[in-house]
């Protein structure tokens, strides 16, 4: 049986899924109704925008206080291409209700020109703190660097089709994408730290901070009612949600000796809020790898699902505004320590 309900008061174009165990089990009701689902960050703490974020809504970052010299190996941006949601409840005979949503529109080479754009405006922003910058070109030529094994560009690291949170990761072309052993993508093991102690030995050998700023891209907020054994509902839904968040921050190292030293993430304290309207949510029954999503080599296909239908321009201009608003934060973090 399906059903509409009558628009909310507080419509904001989001879409839920629910499902209902009635009392006697006789058979499953899906009800798809407009509702609201908030962000998640938001229950906690106020989004910033990109005109009011800063340095402030950044942790500080400490190892950078004595530092006269940035060593910058890398930048990575996490573009989330997936996400997905689901809930049960009454146990194995109760109610359940999944969906995923995918990134339509926006193909890799877009991704790879934000990524070229947003690492050139960040070594802008670092020449704006008045200490020594080293950027990757020269990193490359060091002795530290034969210990790290750069990776193929993009990787992708997530969950299976239809299931939860998939990323595309891209560095720009002037900094080879790698991992070191506190990563979780692209066969990172903490066992294996030679690009950690190669990181060490550049702060060292420099005298200086190593950063690698991690800077994720969110198109969709999902929401569920997770699992429960009590409830008669399963309800789960999906909103455009456009922000700018951090994965394992702007990772840090700090050596006075070879292989001896300190390392931190220093993380967002609130996300950075974009424009959502660049894009529309949108329901097909098609498969993902039929309707052009551009990512069929990471993934066959999720049939019925939804995905967010963006206009290419407009999601990279706002993308941009965001990332150029975390550069200018993160800037403004390590002039701070100086002082």
């Amino acid at each position: 049986m399906l059903l509409q309900s009558p628009p909310s008061r507080m419509e904001r174009g989001a879409i839920r899924v629910l499902k209902e165990r009635p009392l006697r089990k006789i058979m499953i009701a899906l009800l798809v109704a407009l509702t609201v689902v908030p962000p998640s960050f938001a229950k906690k703490i106020e989004p910033a925008t990109p005109e009011s974020f800063s340095a402030k809504d950044i942790e500080p970052m400490k190892l950078a206080g004595k530092a006269p010299a940035i060593v910058v190996p890398g930048y990575r941006v996490w573009f989330t291409v997936q996400d997905g949601a689901a809930a049960s409840s009454g146990g194995g005979g109760g109610a359940k209700a999944k969906l995923s949503v995918s990134l339509s529109g926006v193909d890799e080479a877009l991704m790879a020109e934000i990524a070229d754009a947003a690492f050139a405006d960040f070594m802008d922003q670092l020449n704006k703190t008045g200490r020594t910058i080293i950027g990757p070109e020269e990193v490359q030529q060091s002795e530290a660097w034969k210990n790290v094994t750069p990776l193929d560009n993009p990787q992708y690291d997530g969950a299976k089709p239809g299931k939860g949170l998939g990323f595309l990761i891209f560095s720009p072309k002037a900094a080879p994408l790698w991992v070191h052993h506190f990563d979780v993508f692209g066969g990172a093991s903490g066992f294996n730290q030679k690009s950690t102690k190669a990181m060490y030995k550049l702060s060292a050998d420099n005298k200086a901070v190593v950063i690698v700023p991690n800077v994720m891209i969110r198109f969709a907020q999902v929401s569920t009612t997770g699992k429960s054994n009590y409830s008669r509902y399963a309800e789960v839904g999906v909103e455009p949600w456009m922000a700018v968040q951090m994965t394992s921050g702007v990772y840090q190292w700090w050596a006075k000796v070879a292989r001896l030293g300190q390392s931190s993430p220093a993380l967002l304290k609130t996300g950075i809020q974009l424009d959502s309207a660049v894009g529309e949510i949108v329901k097909s029954d098609e498969k993902h790898s039929d309707m052009d999503l551009g990512f069929g080599k990471y993934w066959k296909s999720v049939k019925g699902s939804y995905y967010y239908k963006a206009d290419p321009a407009k999601y990279k201009a706002e993308v941009l505004k965001g990332i150029q608003a975390f550069n200018r934060g993160v800037a403004q973090a390590l002039a701070e320590t100086k002082k």
